[in-house]
């Protein structure tokens, strides 16, 4: 679809979401996969306009619609002014966890143009558009990929990098395909193959200069390539996270910093003055002025206003006013269940940002400065005024106690005493009924963080669960530094009793007893599933409580097999170092303890499986294991995946085989639909163990 007429559907969408608010309707799969979302904000030079990033998934054409908008901090409508190109995932060490890449904006001087990079047809060039939406132009046609990019002063050009050229680049990778990739030396994992093999790091930088005028590039000289770096260290309108920390910087010259301290997360804020043979740097005593801080501001000559995370897993937000000169610290607001990004300070002292609750899809926010009041100025998922969602309610419950974890105890502090999680109940929730209960365990931030999102959890509470978000207590920032270079292996030591497995599957349990205590859970109706630690926290819960009716996992799942995955050069850069125990002799009795295909005859629950191809073989046991058994097990494989799964059609497929799992098996629901009718086939095997073993595939 172009992108006009998505904005075109944006819009009316919108106007018919006014019109019949009064005729919600219940949230399903389809709306939580086609949910709009933010990618990047930010602000125009006059602080008035913001620009943003929308991305969406359309699931029928496993693609991604992403589209530039621009908004004003007052509020009212968006305008589409550009065409985002393909997504891109984010590249590093690997490929193998996913998620996507932030493209950056820059507003022009003038505030008439932002200019941003587009990846089309293989290649990342800069694009500029004007604000009102009337004009879209193409800036460069380098032979490289455009990395970072500033407007020079005047506004009359681009400064930007690229590394090698795309030939060059293609060439190299030919040449190790033609040859044979070197195991040792050009791999990290032997699955590297398998999926989405991470590019090759590319040192290689070069400035250049594109021309507003007539679209001319050329290499960037000496001045110029100082004058692109300068630009970049106040990029932001005064604010640049560094290796200190966060900043901002006054017209002055005098800065507020927030200085990393050795965790390079928890920092302290101090005023930096105008250098002058009498200035001395001045520490903000307050206890507000430490911790988590991200981002920092100059509200006027004389107040710094700073973002703080803090709280439970640093969920909560407090935001604060300081005055260097007399030292007093003030809050502004505070909120528990706001996920806030990409802020920037806006005119009249309003912080926008990408915002969403646990039950507000995301959309751009204004907080006021003073007040501390929420406003919606960009609202991208109209359709949400039409549907209607149950209530959501945050818990809050004391994390167990190990002998490792009382005071005197080998990993005392490791982690935080308490945690936190929410209930999403159904529309129509009555305290009378037993509901059947969904635990998905891991992260519990946002509408539906990223760590569930196969899950739907919405959808499913508007099929009647009681949905159990937990979020682990995970280990303090200073945990690593605190137990140094063992720290991994503290946290997986048999001796000890697995802490980290052990804390987060006991704390889980402590919330679903929370839940049960209210009286309207069926505790024979439970289910659980979730991603990455999401999934082998379940696995190891089945291993010790006999609590779970049905499971799903995406991914793998601790295995012996994990020893094997890193290669060497994985090892060489610390990529593949860590707690992993060779399963040989004693080796072997370390990994039964955790690895649930040496266990099976303890698995009674169904599991089902959503897996990227690359983590099938940390499951293959497993499943050979299960089967042979007779326990019951339906998996599937995605190939080209990452470990956070970014397909929109896989993501769309898992969430809705999810839905149609637990509701198979905790309230014995079976979707009529005509098109799975071979998956409830296979299901409804599964009930007798006997049938499992006769059947002679998963596959017809």
């Amino acid at each position: 679809m172009s992108s006009w007429r998505w904005f075109v559907s944006f819009a009316i969408l919108a106007v018919c979401a006014i019109a019949s608010a009064d005729d919600a309707r219940s949230v399903t799969a389809d709306d939580l996969s086609a949910l709009r979302r933010i990618d990047s904000l930010r602000l125009s030079p006059d602080r008035q306009s913001f620009a943003v990033l929308v991305r969406q998934a359309d699931a029928a054409a496993n693609d991604y619609r992403l589209e530039w908008f621009v908004g004003k901090v007052q509020g009212g409508p968006l305008v589409a002014v550009g065409a985002g190109g393909d997504v891109r995932l984010k590249v590093g060490p690997t490929q193998a966890y996913g998620g996507f890449e932030q493209p950056a904006v820059r507003w022009s001087p003038d505030g008439r143009w932002i200019a941003y990079p587009v990846l089309h047809d293989g290649e990342i060039q800069l694009w500029r558009s004007s604000v009102d939406g009337s004009a879209r132009v193409r800036l460069t046609h380098n032979a490289a990929d455009v990395r970072e990019f500033e407007w020079n002063a005047a506004g009359t050009a681009l400064y930007f990098n690229v590394g090698s050229a795309r030939e060059e680049l293609r060439a190299r990778e030919l040449t190790k395909q033609r040859n044979g990739y070197h195991y040792d030396t050009d791999l990290r994992s032997f699955t590297d193959l398998m999926g989405l093999r991470a590019p090759p790091a590319d040192k290689a930088s070069t400035a250049w200069v594109v021309a507003i005028d007539d679209g001319r590039e050329r290499l960037a000289t000496d001045a110029e390539r100082d004058e692109f770096k300068r630009l970049q260290t106040v990029s932001g309108g005064g604010f640049r996270p560094n290796a200190a920390g966060a900043f901002a910087e006054r017209a002055d010259g005098a800065q507020a910093v927030a200085r990393l301290n050795e965790s390079r997360l928890m920092s302290r804020l101090e005023f930096v003055p105008v250098p002058t043979a009498q200035s001395k740097s001045m520490q903000c005593a307050a206890e507000e002025c430490s911790g988590y801080i991200d981002r920092v501001w100059w509200a006027d000559q004389n107040t710094v206003l700073f973002l703080r995370r803090e709280g439970l897993a640093f969920a909560a937000i407090g935001l604060y006013a300081w005055r260097p000169a007399s030292g007093k610290v003030s809050v502004v607001t505070r909120t528990q269940d706001d996920f806030l990004q990409y802020c920037e300070l806006g005119a009249g002292m309003q912080l926008i940002c990408a915002r969403e609750t646990p039950s507000a899809p995301p959309h751009v926010a204004a907080v006021d400065g003073k007040s501390g009041k929420v406003r919606v100025v960009g609202d991208i998922n109209p359709e949400f005024r039409n549907i209607a969602l149950g209530k959501v309610e945050r818990i809050e419950w004391n994390t167990p106690e190990f002998p490792w974890s009382v005071p005197g105890g080998r990993l005392h502090g490791m982690f935080p005493e308490r945690a936190y999680g929410y209930i999403l109940y159904p529309p129509d929730f009555q305290p009378t009924r037993k509901y059947p209960l969904f635990v998905a365990p891991y992260a519990a931030t946002g509408f539906d963080n990223i760590s569930n999102r196969e899950y739907a959890l919405h959808a499913m509470a508007a099929r009647g669960f009681v949905v159990l978000n937990a979020n682990f207590p995970s280990a303090t920032p200073e945990a690593p530094a605190r137990f140094g270079r063992d720290y991994s292996k503290l946290g997986f030591s048999a001796e000890l009793g697995f802490p980290f497995l052990s804390m987060y599957m006991e704390s889980t349990v402590r919330a679903l007893d929370l839940v049960i205590a209210r009286g309207f859970v069926d505790e024979r109706r439970v289910g659980i599933g979730g991603v990455s630690h999401g999934a082998s926290t379940p696995m190891y819960l089945l291993l010790k409580h006999d609590r779970i009716a049905a499971a799903a996992i995406s991914g793998g799942i601790w295995s012996q097999l994990e020893y094997y995955w890193a290669t060497p050069y994985a090892a060489s850069t610390g990529f593949g170092e860590g707690w992993f125990v060779k399963p040989v002799g004693e080796g072997l009795d370390f990994w039964k303890q955790i690895d649930l295909a040496d266990n099976v005859e303890t698995i009674e629950a169904p599991l089902l499986i959503n897996t990227p191809a690359t983590e099938t073989y940390s499951l293959i046991r497993l499943m050979k294991h299960m089967r042979e058994a007779g326990k019951p097990y339906d998996a599937y494989v995605f190939p080209q995946e990452t470990h956070i799964k970014w397909q929109a059609a896989h993501l769309r497929a898992c969430m809705e085989r999810n839905l149609d799992w637990f509701s198979f098996w905790l309230q014995s629901y079976e979707d009529p639909a005509p098109a799975k009718a071979d998956q409830y086939a296979r299901w409804r095997g599964l009930r007798s163990p006997a049938a499992t073993k006769a059947r002679p595939s998963d596959t017809p």
